[in-house]
């Protein structure tokens, strides 16, 4: 160190021990509580920002998860509502579902981790188990269903029209040796190959409608409403006796 060093750190030194002499030390604590307090106005201010911004990603993440379950129990309530009458493009579509119904409980299952209140954290989780459970029991069906070998598909059995032009399709498919499914779809687009069409009832249809038996290839007309009426005056007579 030269002594011109050695001169200034004295210099510095001894102002520092003026300046703490001669300025009051009540002026520098305060000046040390005023700093104090900004930090932790500030720092409050930080958490408070944090803590908004948590709450917003929550809300946003518990509304995109309730969406989703919502979209998710109404497609399997009503069932997919396209329908491909050839069985290879029909295949395509089952596993492109079964893709797309699996990534979406994935996210959302990614979406409910993020939610940090562990209350609603699991209960979140718990619903959509709930609803994930039913499905995977219709995709281990499914995968067995679409797998090699025999390939079970629906078959038009009757088609139902009315004045107004609506169009009921009556279904039957062979799920297995002893097992038949049966089905009502109701058309809201037909183009040939693909159809746009919606689970339903026939015994909920009102007014006349026309029956074509395909296998029959006979016409009738059915009152679905007289029909209902008349099934259950007999089931209540047979009840009776």
């Amino acid at each position: 160190m030269t002594r011109l060093d050695e001169s200034v750190t004295t210099e510095f030194a001894d102002f520092r021990t003026f300046a703490w002499r001669t300025i009051p030390r009540r002026f520098l604590l305060k000046e040390k509580t005023r700093k104090r307090k900004r930090l932790f106005i500030l720092t409050r201010t930080e958490t408070t920002e944090i803590r908004k911004t948590k709450t917003l990603k929550m809300k946003k993440n518990l509304t995109i998860i309730f969406l989703g379950l919502l979209v998710l129990t109404i497609v399997f309530i009503v069932g997919t509502p396209f329908e491909f009458l050839n069985s290879a493009i029909d295949t395509l579509a089952t596993l492109f579902c079964i893709l797309l119904i699996s990534t979406s409980f994935i996210l959302l299952f990614r979406l409910a981790r993020r939610i940090d209140k562990k209350r609603i954290k699991w209960i979140t989780v718990g619903l959509i188990i709930l609803l994930a459970l039913p499905y995977l029991w219709v995709g281990i069906w499914t995968a067995i269903l679409i797998g090699p070998g025999y390939q079970p598909k629906w078959q038009d059995v009757s088609i139902y029209t009315n004045k107004n032009g609506e169009k009921v399709i009556s279904q039957w498919r062979e799920t297995s040796g002893s097992i038949y499914d049966y089905r009502d779809r109701k058309i809201i687009g037909d183009f040939g190959q693909f159809r746009i069409s919606f689970d339903c009832d026939t015994k909920k249809l009102k007014g006349l409608w026309t029956e074509y038996n395909i296998g029959r290839r006979t016409t009738t007309t059915i009152d679905f409403e007289k029909q209902l009426k008349d099934e259950t005056t007999e089931k209540q007579k047979a009840t009776n006796l």
